[in-house]
Protein backbone atom coordinates (compact mmCIF):
# COMPACT_ATOMS: atom_id res chain seq x y z
CA UNK A 1 0.00 0.00 0.00
CA UNK A 2 1.05 3.63 -0.45
CA UNK A 3 -0.33 6.83 1.06
CA UNK A 4 1.99 9.17 -0.80
CA UNK A 5 1.61 8.33 -4.47
CA UNK A 6 -1.92 6.88 -4.31
CA UNK A 7 -0.80 3.78 -6.19
CA UNK A 8 -3.24 0.99 -7.03
CA UNK A 9 -3.47 -1.48 -4.18
CA UNK A 10 -4.54 -5.05 -3.66
CA UNK A 11 -6.59 -5.84 -0.56
CA UNK A 12 -6.61 -9.34 0.88
CA UNK A 13 -9.39 -10.36 3.24
CA UNK A 14 -8.77 -13.68 4.97
CA UNK A 15 -10.43 -13.30 8.38
CA UNK A 16 -14.05 -13.46 7.31
CA UNK A 17 -15.59 -16.77 8.32
CA UNK A 18 -17.33 -18.62 5.52
CA UNK A 19 -21.09 -18.71 5.87
CA UNK A 20 -23.20 -21.41 4.31
CA UNK A 21 -25.87 -20.24 1.91
CA UNK A 22 -29.43 -21.41 2.02
CA UNK A 23 -30.22 -24.73 0.40
CA UNK A 24 -31.60 -24.83 -3.10
CA UNK A 25 -35.03 -25.83 -1.91
CA UNK A 26 -37.09 -23.27 -0.06
CA UNK A 27 -37.08 -24.10 3.68
CA UNK A 28 -40.36 -24.21 5.50
CA UNK A 29 -41.58 -23.01 8.90
CA UNK A 30 -38.84 -22.48 11.43
CA UNK A 31 -36.14 -23.34 8.92
CA UNK A 32 -37.42 -20.57 6.63
CA UNK A 33 -37.10 -18.05 9.46
CA UNK A 34 -33.59 -19.26 10.22
CA UNK A 35 -32.65 -18.96 6.55
CA UNK A 36 -33.94 -15.39 6.34
CA UNK A 37 -32.16 -14.53 9.58
CA UNK A 38 -28.88 -15.89 8.22
CA UNK A 39 -29.27 -13.81 5.06
CA UNK A 40 -29.89 -10.65 7.09
CA UNK A 41 -26.90 -11.35 9.34
CA UNK A 42 -24.75 -12.04 6.31
CA UNK A 43 -25.76 -8.75 4.69
CA UNK A 44 -25.25 -6.81 7.90
CA UNK A 45 -21.79 -8.28 8.55
CA UNK A 46 -20.78 -7.67 4.92
CA UNK A 47 -21.91 -4.05 5.05
CA UNK A 48 -20.16 -3.51 8.37
CA UNK A 49 -16.92 -4.97 7.02
CA UNK A 50 -17.08 -2.81 3.89
CA UNK A 51 -17.57 0.28 6.09
CA UNK A 52 -14.48 -0.67 8.08
CA UNK A 53 -12.43 -1.06 4.88
CA UNK A 54 -13.65 2.28 3.50
CA UNK A 55 -12.78 4.06 6.76
CA UNK A 56 -9.33 2.48 6.83
CA UNK A 57 -8.61 3.55 3.26
CA UNK A 58 -9.71 7.09 4.08
CA UNK A 59 -7.47 7.14 7.14
CA UNK A 60 -4.52 5.89 5.09
CA UNK A 61 -5.25 8.43 2.31
CA UNK A 62 -5.66 5.65 -0.31
CA UNK A 63 -8.16 6.37 -3.07
CA UNK A 64 -7.31 3.81 -5.76
CA UNK A 65 -8.17 0.11 -5.63
CA UNK A 66 -7.05 -2.58 -8.05
CA UNK A 67 -8.57 -5.80 -6.69
CA UNK A 68 -9.85 -7.33 -3.48
CA UNK A 69 -8.90 -10.93 -2.77
CA UNK A 70 -11.45 -12.77 -0.65
CA UNK A 71 -12.31 -16.28 0.43
CA UNK A 72 -15.37 -18.06 -0.95
CA UNK A 73 -17.90 -16.78 1.58
CA UNK A 74 -21.26 -15.20 0.82
CA UNK A 75 -20.45 -12.39 3.26
CA UNK A 76 -17.51 -11.42 1.09
CA UNK A 77 -19.77 -11.12 -1.95
CA UNK A 78 -21.70 -8.47 -0.01
CA UNK A 79 -18.42 -6.72 0.88
CA UNK A 80 -17.34 -6.61 -2.77
CA UNK A 81 -20.73 -5.32 -3.94
CA UNK A 82 -20.79 -2.56 -1.31
CA UNK A 83 -17.25 -1.44 -2.15
CA UNK A 84 -17.99 -1.47 -5.86
CA UNK A 85 -21.10 0.65 -5.34
CA UNK A 86 -19.20 3.07 -3.11
CA UNK A 87 -16.19 3.58 -5.41
CA UNK A 88 -17.60 3.04 -8.91
CA UNK A 89 -18.83 6.59 -9.53
CA UNK A 90 -15.57 8.03 -8.18
CA UNK A 91 -13.63 6.54 -11.10
CA UNK A 92 -10.98 4.92 -8.92
CA UNK A 93 -11.61 1.24 -9.80
CA UNK A 94 -9.76 -0.71 -12.46
CA UNK A 95 -11.99 -1.41 -15.54
CA UNK A 96 -14.95 0.11 -13.68
CA UNK A 97 -14.68 -2.46 -10.89
CA UNK A 98 -15.57 -5.47 -13.05
CA UNK A 99 -12.60 -7.33 -11.58
CA UNK A 100 -12.72 -5.89 -8.08
CA UNK A 101 -13.35 -9.27 -6.44
CA UNK A 102 -10.73 -12.00 -6.85
CA UNK A 103 -11.13 -15.39 -5.22
CA UNK A 104 -8.49 -16.64 -2.79
CA UNK A 105 -6.51 -18.92 -5.08
CA UNK A 106 -4.83 -20.72 -2.22
CA UNK A 107 -8.30 -21.96 -1.30
CA UNK A 108 -9.28 -22.59 -4.92
CA UNK A 109 -6.17 -24.70 -5.53
CA UNK A 110 -7.00 -26.76 -2.46
CA UNK A 111 -10.51 -27.45 -3.84
CA UNK A 112 -9.07 -28.41 -7.23
CA UNK A 113 -6.58 -30.84 -5.71
CA UNK A 114 -9.20 -32.50 -3.50
CA UNK A 115 -11.37 -33.01 -6.59
CA UNK A 116 -8.53 -34.78 -8.37
CA UNK A 117 -7.52 -36.95 -5.43
CA UNK A 118 -11.10 -38.16 -5.12
CA UNK A 119 -10.81 -39.45 -8.70
CA UNK A 120 -7.92 -41.79 -7.78
CA UNK A 121 -8.97 -42.60 -4.24
CA UNK A 122 -8.38 -46.35 -4.75
CA UNK A 123 -4.85 -45.74 -5.97
CA UNK A 124 -4.04 -43.38 -3.08
CA UNK A 125 -5.48 -45.95 -0.67
CA UNK A 126 -3.16 -48.67 -2.03
CA UNK A 127 -0.12 -46.40 -1.78
CA UNK A 128 -1.05 -45.51 1.79
CA UNK A 129 -1.46 -49.16 2.75
CA UNK A 130 1.86 -50.05 1.11
CA UNK A 131 3.63 -47.34 3.11
CA UNK A 132 1.92 -48.42 6.32
CA UNK A 133 2.94 -52.02 5.70
CA UNK A 134 6.64 -51.21 5.46
CA UNK A 135 6.62 -48.73 8.33
CA UNK A 136 4.60 -51.02 10.60
CA UNK A 137 7.49 -53.33 11.46
CA UNK A 138 11.20 -52.78 12.04
CA UNK A 139 11.92 -56.15 10.42
CA UNK A 140 9.91 -55.32 7.29
CA UNK A 141 11.60 -51.95 7.08
CA UNK A 142 15.05 -53.59 7.09
CA UNK A 143 13.95 -56.09 4.46
CA UNK A 144 12.52 -53.28 2.35
CA UNK A 145 15.77 -51.33 2.54
CA UNK A 146 17.59 -54.51 1.51
CA UNK A 147 15.36 -54.68 -1.59
CA UNK A 148 16.15 -51.03 -2.25
CA UNK A 149 19.88 -51.74 -2.06
CA UNK A 150 19.47 -54.62 -4.51
CA UNK A 151 17.75 -52.20 -6.91
CA UNK A 152 20.48 -49.59 -6.35
CA UNK A 153 17.97 -47.10 -4.91
CA UNK A 154 19.49 -44.35 -2.79
CA UNK A 155 18.34 -44.00 0.80
CA UNK A 156 18.18 -40.22 0.66
CA UNK A 157 14.51 -40.21 1.63
CA UNK A 158 12.42 -42.71 3.55
CA UNK A 159 8.76 -43.57 3.08
CA UNK A 160 6.45 -40.81 4.27
CA UNK A 161 2.90 -41.51 5.46
CA UNK A 162 0.34 -38.84 4.68
CA UNK A 163 -2.45 -37.22 6.64
CA UNK A 164 -5.41 -37.92 4.38
CA UNK A 165 -6.99 -34.48 4.93
CA UNK A 166 -3.79 -32.64 3.85
CA UNK A 167 -2.99 -32.98 0.18
CA UNK A 168 0.54 -31.62 0.57
CA UNK A 169 1.38 -34.60 2.80
CA UNK A 170 -0.20 -36.90 0.18
CA UNK A 171 2.12 -35.35 -2.40
CA UNK A 172 5.14 -36.12 -0.19
CA UNK A 173 3.89 -39.68 0.32
CA UNK A 174 3.53 -40.25 -3.43
CA UNK A 175 6.99 -38.81 -3.97
CA UNK A 176 8.60 -41.18 -1.48
CA UNK A 177 6.66 -44.23 -2.73
CA UNK A 178 7.57 -43.55 -6.37
CA UNK A 179 11.21 -43.26 -5.32
CA UNK A 180 11.05 -46.85 -4.01
CA UNK A 181 8.85 -48.30 -6.74
CA UNK A 182 11.36 -50.96 -7.82
CA UNK A 183 11.83 -52.01 -4.20
CA UNK A 184 8.07 -52.49 -3.91
CA UNK A 185 8.06 -54.56 -7.09
CA UNK A 186 10.77 -56.80 -5.64
CA UNK A 187 8.98 -57.10 -2.31
CA UNK A 188 5.77 -58.09 -4.10
CA UNK A 189 7.41 -61.27 -5.42
CA UNK A 190 9.19 -62.18 -2.18
CA UNK A 191 6.92 -61.20 0.69
CA UNK A 192 3.82 -63.38 0.68
CA UNK A 193 2.27 -61.29 3.46
CA UNK A 194 2.30 -58.17 1.30
CA UNK A 195 -1.35 -58.04 0.28
CA UNK A 196 -2.95 -55.82 -2.35
CA UNK A 197 0.28 -54.48 -3.93
CA UNK A 198 0.19 -51.61 -6.37
CA UNK A 199 -0.38 -52.58 -9.99
CA UNK A 200 1.28 -50.96 -13.01
CA UNK A 201 -1.85 -48.86 -13.59
CA UNK A 202 -1.72 -47.62 -9.99
CA UNK A 203 1.89 -46.53 -10.36
CA UNK A 204 1.04 -44.70 -13.58
CA UNK A 205 -1.80 -42.81 -11.91
CA UNK A 206 0.46 -41.96 -8.98
CA UNK A 207 3.12 -40.66 -11.38
CA UNK A 208 0.68 -38.38 -13.23
CA UNK A 209 -0.90 -36.97 -10.08
CA UNK A 210 2.47 -36.54 -8.38
CA UNK A 211 3.73 -34.50 -11.33
CA UNK A 212 0.72 -32.21 -11.10
CA UNK A 213 0.88 -31.92 -7.29
CA UNK A 214 4.54 -30.98 -7.55
CA UNK A 215 3.58 -27.85 -9.48
CA UNK A 216 0.66 -27.08 -7.13
CA UNK A 217 2.97 -27.56 -4.14
CA UNK A 218 5.42 -25.01 -5.57
CA UNK A 219 2.72 -22.52 -6.56
CA UNK A 220 1.04 -22.75 -3.15
CA UNK A 221 4.34 -22.00 -1.42
CA UNK A 222 4.75 -18.94 -3.66
CA UNK A 223 1.20 -17.73 -2.88
CA UNK A 224 1.79 -18.29 0.84
CA UNK A 225 4.82 -16.02 0.98
CA UNK A 226 4.65 -13.40 3.72
CA UNK A 227 7.85 -11.43 3.09
CA UNK A 228 7.18 -10.39 -0.50
CA UNK A 229 4.34 -9.23 -2.72
CA UNK A 230 2.42 -12.05 -4.40
CA UNK A 231 0.02 -9.98 -6.54
CA UNK A 232 2.58 -9.51 -9.29
CA UNK A 233 3.17 -13.27 -9.72
CA UNK A 234 -0.45 -14.38 -9.42
CA UNK A 235 -1.40 -14.46 -13.11
CA UNK A 236 1.82 -16.17 -14.19
CA UNK A 237 1.50 -18.99 -11.65
CA UNK A 238 -2.20 -19.57 -12.25
CA UNK A 239 -1.57 -19.75 -15.99
CA UNK A 240 1.16 -22.32 -15.33
CA UNK A 241 -1.34 -24.48 -13.41
CA UNK A 242 -3.96 -24.10 -16.15
CA UNK A 243 -1.57 -25.12 -18.94
CA UNK A 244 -0.34 -28.12 -16.97
CA UNK A 245 -3.91 -29.26 -16.30
CA UNK A 246 -4.93 -28.89 -19.93
CA UNK A 247 -1.85 -30.60 -21.36
CA UNK A 248 -1.96 -33.46 -18.85
CA UNK A 249 -5.68 -34.14 -19.25
CA UNK A 250 -5.31 -34.21 -23.04
CA UNK A 251 -1.97 -35.95 -23.58
CA UNK A 252 -1.81 -38.57 -20.82
CA UNK A 253 -5.42 -39.43 -20.05
CA UNK A 254 -8.57 -37.77 -18.71
CA UNK A 255 -7.45 -38.50 -15.13
CA UNK A 256 -7.12 -34.81 -14.30
CA UNK A 257 -10.19 -33.79 -16.28
CA UNK A 258 -12.25 -33.15 -13.14
CA UNK A 259 -9.53 -30.80 -11.87
CA UNK A 260 -9.67 -28.87 -15.14
CA UNK A 261 -13.45 -28.53 -14.88
CA UNK A 262 -13.13 -27.23 -11.32
CA UNK A 263 -10.37 -24.83 -12.40
CA UNK A 264 -12.45 -23.40 -15.24
CA UNK A 265 -15.38 -22.92 -12.85
CA UNK A 266 -13.37 -20.36 -10.94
Amino acid sequence: MSDANNEDIVITITDVEATKTATEQEPEGEEANKGEKRKREMKASGENLSDIIINCLLEWNIDKICTITMDNASTNDVVARCLQEHYSFRGVLLVNGSNIQVRCWGHVLNLIVQEGLDEINDCIHRVRNAVKYVRGSAKRKLEFLHYADQECISRGKMLSLDICTRWNSTYLMLESALHYRRAYDRMKTRDLNFKDPLLANDWEKARIVHGFLETIYTVTKIFSGSKYCTANVFLREIYRVFMLLRETSIEDNPLLGSMLVKFEKY
